[in-house]
């Protein structure tokens, strides 16, 4: 339990500037004591950040589709393949996001995109096949 509330240090911080919110209606706390009783000092905090931008917008896209905004996730899915146009993973996140929303020639245009920059998927191409039906 120590453990948890350590690492939900001020996380609000960076995610609302990436334009994120929580995922219950509850804030996190603004930081956790640096000491709590009978326990260790806590150690340094080190965030890691994705080596590539597109990763916090693929990241982003996920968490909105799983709060059923798929305009949004659309969106973001979007952003990163502008930010990675060689990340066939934007480009099949945003052909499901389309997919999901009825926009089945957007979604055969990124699933070709996808399949152009990594033709071993073999999953995209069944997903693709079913769009030619």
């Amino acid at each position: 339990a120590q453990a948890a509330r350590l690492a939900r240090r001020r996380p609000h911080d960076l995610l609302g500037q990436l334009g994120f919110e929580p995922p219950s209606a509850g804030r996190f706390p603004d930081a956790v004591p640096d000491a709590l009783p009978d326990a260790p000092p806590a150690p340094p905090m080190r965030l890691a950040l994705p080596r590539e931008p597109a990763e916090l917008w693929l990241f982003r896209g996920r968490y909105r589709t799983e709060r059923g905004d798929g305009r949004g996730a659309a969106a973001d899915f979007d952003h990163a393949t502008s930010l990675s146009p060689a990340n066939a993973a934007a480009y099949s996140a945003s052909a499901l996001a389309r997919l999901c929303l009825g926009d089945r020639a957007g979604a055969r245009r990124a699933f070709e995109r996808a399949l152009q920059i990594d033709p071993a998927q073999p999953k995209i191409r069944d997903y693709l096949s079913t769009l030619e039906r």
